[in-house]
């Protein structure tokens, strides 16, 4: 039984801290709940590694903002 409850408490951390970064990212933190299943996850992985953060956006925004100040292209 305490394997069972320790099992479910390590799910719902992962859950909740998966749920945390795919709120970053301005998904939806439900999502999170798919990733608790085997083989759903390291797909899930693949694309949220792959996906390109808003900031990550901003930053490039500004880059060239900054670029286009000094007059260099």
């Amino acid at each position: 039984m305490p394997f069972l409850v320790a099992l479910v408490l390590i799910l719902v951390l992962i859950a909740v801290l998966m749920g945390s970064a795919f709120r970053r990212v301005g998904w939806s933190p439900w999502l999170a709940l798919p990733m608790l299943v085997p083989g759903v996850n390291l797909a899930g992985l693949a694309i949220f590694s792959l996906y390109r953060w808003p900031l990550e956006a901003r930053v490039r925004q500004l880059e060239a903002e900054l670029r286009s100040l000094r007059g260099e292209g």
